[in-house]
């Protein structure tokens, strides 16, 4: 018993340390974010789905949702009128799409 219990222990403790390096990775690597197609100051359309959120960017929006800082796992969107700050985890995003494949910004 003690033997499956070392066993155990330790591989919990490698997938810890290899799950952990990777989001580190990923954090140290914007091109890889599930987040490279959007940008600081970004206008977007939030739809609260109830347990998860869908993002929509579209070229030109001229009102909508502006996203206020971009994280290695998190997005911070503000509404229009900003009286309200969405602080959003990936794992809360269901999808993020794009108008006919265009990613709506600027160059």
């Amino acid at each position: 018993m003690k033997k499956t219990s070392t066993l155990i222990l330790i591989l919990a403790t490698t997938l810890g340390t290899y799950l952990n390096g990777s989001t580190l990775d990923a954090a140290d690597n914007p091109k890889t974010s599930v987040f490279k197609h959007l940008k600081k100051g970004q206008i977007v359309t939030l739809k609260d789905n109830g347990h998860n959120y869908s993002i929509q960017v579209l070229p030109n929006l001229p009102i909508g949702h502006k996203i206020v800082e971009i994280g290695s796992d998190y997005l911070v969107i503000e509404d229009a009128a900003s009286a309200f700050t969405f602080y959003i985890p990936v794992t809360s995003i269901k999808a993020i799409s794009f108008l006919n494949g265009k990613f709506g910004i600027e160059k």
